[in-house]
């Protein structure tokens, strides 16, 4: 039984000298690297989080380049934008290589599927230039994001061996663990793709093309994250008042075609109520991020979204804003589908009256003059009390082309 290596990723940590480079590529082919029947091996480098230096970064892209050709192994750089300043170390690189060896090999060095560089090698690619349309669409309906909390927005149809032997039947950034099917260092490898076979998840994979319904298929019913969902609802439920707004949320967010494929970032997302009601009574799976100053220390009166999403949601949160209109403006500039707020209604309760860290009531006509469509429903204690505004975001090309990298 052979197996093709069609992916080494890495940190470049071992190639702090041009024998060392040499040596662990030696030790590589000796093993069978050149000897892929169905896949050119990838050396993959991860620059974006690492603290390898871009000059044995550099090093590998030059051996590679030099050593094997574009049929006997590639070489890609992967190297996430920084959520702060959106620059990407990539570009250091090829300073940095350039500086030492000459003309960066643009033609030989690919790109993770984040596509920080032009793949012009690949079909299709060059104009790629945010998640969703990329090679690996050929095998899933969709692609939006690789490293995803939850399996299923990335999967490939390969397995995953880690540094410690685990094997697992698809490729994920945080593969479940009921995905593992064995160790290679401490199992046979027939025995292992014999289990693997015999899973409900690539039995499913033999009769759909859908690469993350058959994930979540395997997955769903364990999930952890599910099932604490579904404790805190059923058993724990939120207040009937706390509930109400989660409720015409997720109501308007399912009108306006959220779907699994979707990103839904909560703004003041606080217990993360919106995400158990959408997944709990709404069964939705696409992928939620929340964003929470208490959690995560980041200032909502200065924030902005550093990537487009789907959908945003702001849900009782504008009220204690010294300015609600600039963070409103900024959701709305992120969002490809839409954006939902709630806050209390000044025109029926005094906002600042119920808590004291409410700053700056937001009427209706405020919101309606910023877009939104607007109802008053009771949230609180009187009918009306609370606004429920939402802005749909027409699929025109400025939207479908904003930059949503990640």
């Amino acid at each position: 039984m052979g197996v093709d290596v069609s992916k080494l990723t890495t940190n470049g940590v071992w190639a702090s000298s041009d024998r060392a480079c040499g040596r662990m590529f030696d030790r590589l082919t000796g093993a069978g690297l050149l000897e892929n029947r169905l896949f050119v091996p990838l050396v993959m480098v991860s620059i974006r989080e690492q603290t390898t230096p871009l000059d044995d970064v550099a090093r590998i892209i030059r051996h590679v380049t030099r050593e094997f050709t574009d049929r006997e192994v590639n070489v890609c750089v992967s190297s996430l934008a920084d959520p702060a300043t959106r620059e990407h170390r990539v570009y250091r690189l090829i300073e940095l290589y350039e500086d030492a060896y000459g003309e960066f090999p643009h033609d030989r060095v690919h790109s993770t599927m984040r596509v920080h560089l032009p793949n012009e090698r690949l079909d299709g690619q060059a104009t790629i230039d945010r998640p969703g349309h990329t090679p690996i669409s050929a095998w899933m309906r969709r692609c939006y994001d690789c490293f995803a909390p939850t399996v299923g927005p990335y999967v490939l149809p390969t397995s995953l061996v880690k540094q410690d032997g685990d094997f697992y039947s698809c490729a994920a950034f945080d593969v479940p663990e009921n995905l593992r099917f064995g160790n290679v260092f401490t199992q046979p490898l027939r025995e292992i793709i014999h289990a693997t076979n015999q899973s409900a998840y690539v039995r499913r994979l033999r009769t759909v093309a859908d690469l993350t319904a058959a994930v979540w298929e395997r997955t769903d019913p364990t999930a952890a994250r599910i099932a604490d969902h579904e404790y805190y609802l059923r058993r724990r439920s939120p207040s009937p008042t706390r509930r109400r707004r989660f409720d015409h949320a997720a109501d308007l967010l399912i009108k306006g075609g959220l779907n699994d494929d979707d990103t839904l970032v909560d703004i003041a997302a606080g217990w993360t109520e919106l995400d158990q009601v959408l997944r709990i009574d709404h069964r939705w799976r696409g992928r939620y991020i929340r964003v929470d100053g208490a959690m995560d220390g980041v200032e909502l009166n200065t924030w902005e979204p550093p990537f487009a999403r789907e959908w945003f949601a702001a849900l009782e949160i504008i009220e204690h804003l010294a300015d609600p209109a600039r963070l409103v403006s900024e959701l709305v500039n992120a969002a490809t589908k839409g954006v939902i707020i709630t806050t209390p209604n000044p025109a029926v309760i005094d906002v600042r009256a119920m808590d004291p860290t409410h700053i700056t009531p937001v009427s209706r006509e405020e919101l309606e003059a910023w877009g939104f469509k607007v109802r008053a429903e009771k949230l609180y204690r009187f009918g009306g009390d609370g606004l429920i505004a939402h802005r749909y975001v027409a699929a025109t090309s400025e939207n479908t082309d904003k930059d949503r990298r990640a």
